[in-house]
């Protein structure tokens, strides 16, 4: 992923539906809002689970887990939350666009089935 800035994130644009991790980007390109309750028609596409950080912002998502994961508990969040919180402090995700490259999510032996029918393994 070709991007000088960091952190930034992956985006599959697509019309999403609820089941997505949905990335609202602002008109500047940088996250507005991610997450799965948002309303997936304001939502510019889906979030691959590819990010690229630098050391200030590796430092800050590791706080930041540790904090909502050991402190407060929540072990059962999805790691995006994390994403959401630092935004919301003020660290600037810029959004990148991968649409032209194929992926496919992979979360069940089905779903890793269909991926190596796509794309041959």
């Amino acid at each position: 992923m070709d991007c000088p800035e960091r952190p930034c994130i992956a985006l599959d644009r697509h019309p999403c539906t609820e089941e997505e991790m949905k990335i609202l980007v602002r008109p500047d390109g940088y996250l507005a809002d991610i997450g799965k309750t948002l309303v997936p028609a304001a939502c510019a596409g889906e979030s691959i689970g590819f990010e690229i950080f630098d050391e200030a912002s590796r430092a800050e998502l590791f706080a930041t887990l540790r904090k909502r994961i050991v402190g407060e508990g929540r072990e059962n969040e999805y790691y995006e939350a994390s994403f959401k919180e630092m935004s919301g402090r003020g660290t600037r995700f810029k959004v990148v666009d991968t649409s032209a490259f194929p992926a496919m999510e992979i979360d069940s032996a089905a779903d890793l089935e269909r991926a190596r029918a796509t794309f041959g393994a």
